[in-house]
């Protein structure tokens, strides 16, 4: 509970009253004349402030709303709504019982309370609302909360003969508290209306942490990498997790990756604990075994309903596979001009989780055979895959009689493979010999 030294004494916007009854006029009525003289009296205030809730119970009595009406006369602390002037009010008192803390206000009233910022998490409000004492068993009231334009809570209609009623509602997140007193729809003569006791509970605000079993990953093209990431400390609830690049470029501005970037796939978090992630290396539309494909800076980002709560830095490198192709044809002298079968068997390490769509096999430049024709389809796993071809030998005369066969492949699903060497394009050679025409 927070200690004041001193109640805080509100001079507050007051609304003109809003649908009245009938004038009261009766002799033994105190309220009549002071009614009949100034149905409506509006005051204003100029010193609201914003909250400074602070973890565990928060009395409003000691705090100042951001905005406030009353119908008529000052809404008083610690006291009833009484008469036009200020601090002419009495004890709060609901049923007989007498309570210390609170608002008296009058319809149609609002007070208003800005929960952002106050280093607190607020997660209900509570009071015991009702009709002063001191009218007797006049007035008609209804008393409402609303939490972000959304109306939490109504007490229903309250006369003046009630006895105090609890009110509650659950403000988990919400950035804004209002607390409504209504004439119930019959004229606000005699609302003298009490929030007593009203208090927001909070509790401290502890920062949601994420962290990763790894903070650098190796992935190969056209791989994926398994991950795991822990959530503590996250309100309960969906969470939502996304891989943002950070390396900025030399101006210090962020930019995309050239090539793409790394996929995230994961399903949606909910509260704390562990959360497998995976990662998909992008198509690269150009390769050089020479440098390193991808070098990127990452930062895994946790958030919910849409505000970002925690991130986690992560390096990705990306690796070239290693793919090599040999040449199998059946050992033979060939005359030229014949079709030769053979099968190109390719060999990709590490293995990928399933084959290649295809290979594509053509005669490289310079090479001495022509119509290579790819046939068949290929066959295989992720780690050795084979695909059939046929080809015819030129036989020229006069050429050697050990000939060399050229060719290269690619595979045409979204993973070109540029380069040289076993890496990607793969070449392989092939010397057979070539028997002269007779």
């Amino acid at each position: 509970m927070k200690k004041r030294t001193a109640p805080l004494v509100l001079s507050l916007l007051l609304a003109a009253c809003g649908q009245q009854s009938s004038s009261p006029t009766a002799a033994d009525d105190p309220w009549a004349a002071e009614y009949a003289a100034h149905p409506s009296d509006p005051w204003v205030s100029t010193h609201l402030s914003a909250l400074s809730l602070t973890s565990g119970t928060n009395t409003l009595g000691y705090e100042k709303p951001t905005y406030a009406t009353s119908g008529w006369g000052p809404i008083e602390v610690n006291r009833s709504n009484g008469g036009r002037a200020q601090l002419d009010g009495n004890p709060l008192t609901m049923g007989g019982e007498v309570y210390s803390k609170g608002y008296g206000v009058h319809s149609n009233s609002e007070l208003r309370y800005d929960l952002t910022g106050t280093g607190a998490t607020c997660t209900q409000f509570s009071a015991l609302v009702g009709i002063d004492n001191e009218v007797g068993s006049k007035g008609s009231v209804v008393f409402q909360v609303w939490a972000d334009g959304v109306k939490v809570a109504d007490s229903g209609v309250i006369y003046g003969s009630f006895p105090a009623r609890r009110i509650t509602a659950d403000l988990t997140g919400k950035k804004q508290l209002r607390l409504v007193v209504t004439d119930a729809g019959d004229g606000n003569f005699y609302d003298h209306a009490d929030w007593a006791n009203p208090v927001i509970n909070c509790s401290a605000v502890t920062n949601a942490k994420l962290t990763l079993d790894q903070s650098t990953v190796d992935i190969y093209h056209l791989h994926t990498a398994a991950l795991k990431a822990h959530l503590t400390n996250f309100p309960a609830g969906p969470v939502n997790l996304r891989l943002d690049f950070v390396r900025p470029s030399d101006d210090g501005i962020y930019q995309a990756p050239t090539q793409g970037s790394i996929a995230l796939t994961t399903t949606q978090a909910s509260g704390n604990g562990d959360v497998a992630l995976s990662l998909t290396a992008p198509y690269l539309t150009s390769i050089n075994p020479y440098f390193p494909l991808l070098e990127q800076d990452y930062r895994l980002v946790a958030s919910q309903q849409g505000k970002d709560l925690a991130s986690v830095p992560l390096h990705v490198s990306e690796k070239l596979m290693k793919i090599s192709i040999r040449l199998e044809v059946p050992e033979s002298a060939y005359s030229g001009q014949e079709n030769i079968p053979g099968v190109a068997v390719v060999t990709v390490e590490p293995p990928l989780d399933t084959p290649l769509r295809d290979l594509h096999l053509s005669e490289a430049a310079g090479g001495n055979f022509n119509d290579v024709t790819n046939v068949g389809t290929m066959t295989g796993d992720g780690h050795v895959m084979r695909r059939p071809f046929t080809f015819t030998a030129l036989g020229i005369p006069g050429e050697p009689d050990q000939t060399l066969l050229s060719l290269f492949g690619y595979f045409p699903n979204g993973g070109y493979f540029g380069g040289k060497y076993d890496f990607y394009n793969p070449g392989a050679y092939l010397s057979i010999k070539i028997v002269p025409a007779p």
